[in-house]
């Protein structure tokens, strides 16, 4: 997917939904998304049979700003219905065409919703990954 078209698919579901929050987006859109003791996954998504998407959270991420970047990402993959091949451990390389373009939306989700609740776009990489929990390795999918 080209900038472009991530772009304006952020952009309609925030003009449909009122939102940016991934969490609000999910939830308008009918996803199930629900915390859970996951062992050593962070989070996976799911599609069934009948197009219902699940989306499973790690317990350890229900106090952490990271549940915002891993609910951007893993919406992307229900967007898309990709997320059967999404699962992710902790030591993730984060590698392949699918998680690139979760985390390139995933980048640019929590840049339209730091917007949202600040009233601004984030003035440095620093800004939004204390806000939401963006690891360092973002910077260049942001950036470059």
């Amino acid at each position: 997917m080209n900038s472009y078209k991530l772009y304006l698919q952020i952009h309609q579901l925030a003009d449909r939904l009122g939102t940016s929050n991934p969490f609000d987006i999910a939830d308008g859109l009918g996803y199930t998304v629900e915390y859970a003791s996951l062992g050593s996954l962070k989070r996976l998504c799911t599609t069934a049979s009948s197009g219902d998407v699940y989306i499973g959270l790690s317990d350890e991420l229900r106090e952490s700003p990271e549940k915002y970047v891993v609910m951007a990402h893993e919406l992307k993959h229900g967007l898309d219905y990709t997320s059967c091949a999404a699962l992710c451990t902790i030591g993730n390389n984060w590698e392949g065409k699918m998680e690139r373009e979760a985390n390139l939306f995933a980048c640019s989700e929590l840049t339209a919703l730091y917007k949202e609740q600040y009233g601004e776009r984030p003035q440095s990489f620093k800004d939004i990954q204390l806000a939401y929990g963006l690891p360092d390795k973002f910077y260049d999918l942001m950036f470059n």
